[in-house]
């Protein structure tokens, strides 16, 4: 049996596979194509002539191995990808590629731009004393309870309103009702964009 033949011959099906698996998951179609190819080549090494047909036994090994690629940790990386520029172009095969500009400019006070759409951003970060200072601000002229409610939500490594309720001792709708009331003393035009304090 040539390997040349028989890769050939299974081009197509690899192609349609990757594609198909890539639409259904987001993952970029090339980490599908690398991967079939690849267990093409390894199975063509441990396929015995006489083990059945050589076609079905590919095809049930190369659906297998696209499913544990659509099932791998980059299935994470690639589900939290959110594309700025929705345009996609088409690449040399004829499938969608959808691509992403991002500059890699900043202004002269070192505070960086992105391109969300046609529109560039800039983004002033803000520091943690930033963050500390609108906190403070925002529990300023609340009740007890408030300001018990984000000391703990500030200090606990499991900042649930469950948690924290049960910690406090209180229910945790009680937590979440205060937390969102909270939330409405936000005031972009005191504060600035809410993005800057989320800015990593």
């Amino acid at each position: 049996m040539n390997f040349e033949q028989q890769f050939n011959k299974f081009r197509a099906y690899i192609k349609t596979l990757s594609r198909r698996y890539s639409a259904a998951t987001g993952i970029p179609y090339a980490e599908f194509e690398s991967a079939l190819n690849e267990e093409f080549f390894l199975k063509f090494e441990g396929y015995k002539e006489g083990a059945g047909k050589f076609s079905a036994y590919m095809r049930v090994v190369l659906t297998q191995r696209a499913s544990r690629v659509a099932n791998r940790k980059e299935r994470q990386f690639y589900d939290s990808i959110e594309y700025i520029d929705g345009q996609a172009h088409e690449n040399a095969d004829g499938e969608e590629a959808a691509t992403l500009e991002v500059p890699s400019e900043y202004d002269l006070e070192g505070n960086e731009v992105i391109r969300q759409g046609h529109i560039l951003i800039r983004l002033h970060r803000k520091t943690d004393a930033d963050k500390r200072q609108l906190i403070n601000a925002l529990v300023e002229n609340s009740d007890s309870l408030t300001t018990a409610i984000v000391n703990e939500y500030l200090i606990t490594t499991d900042a649930r309103p469950t948690a924290i309720g049960k910690n406090l001792g209180i229910h945790h709708e009680t937590v979440s009702r205060k937390l969102r009331r909270l939330a409405q003393n936000f005031n972009e035009t005191q504060f600035g964009k809410i993005n800057e304090y989320l800015a990593v």
